[in-house]
């Protein structure tokens, strides 16, 4: 079971686990990712996840970046709705 986190703040979705990943392109230009509490982490990637709900609903996230070193799975709030989001 993969478990997500929403946050509110975060620019962007984040996984931490690269076998959740339907697409993915690696990233070695030195990008990171930068926390509320100002630590950083390096993104290895960049790419597309899947997610299904016990519903049996998905919802496709792409822009999806691979940062192994969070703790957490998040679901940036921003993003999702920005997005008119629609599980199918």
């Amino acid at each position: 079971m993969l478990a997500w986190w929403v946050d509110s703040g975060a620019t962007s979705h984040v996984c931490k686990d690269l076998k959740w990943f339907e697409e993915f392109e690696p990233l070695e230009d030195g990008s990171v990712l930068r926390m509320g509490n100002v630590a950083t982490e390096p993104i290895k990637g960049v790419g597309k996840i899947r997610l299904v709900f016990t519903s049996g609903k998905h919802l496709l996230l792409d822009n999806v970046l691979y940062v192994p070193g969070i703790r957490k799975n998040l679901l940036s709030g921003i993003v999702l709705n920005n997005l008119e989001t629609k599980l199918t």
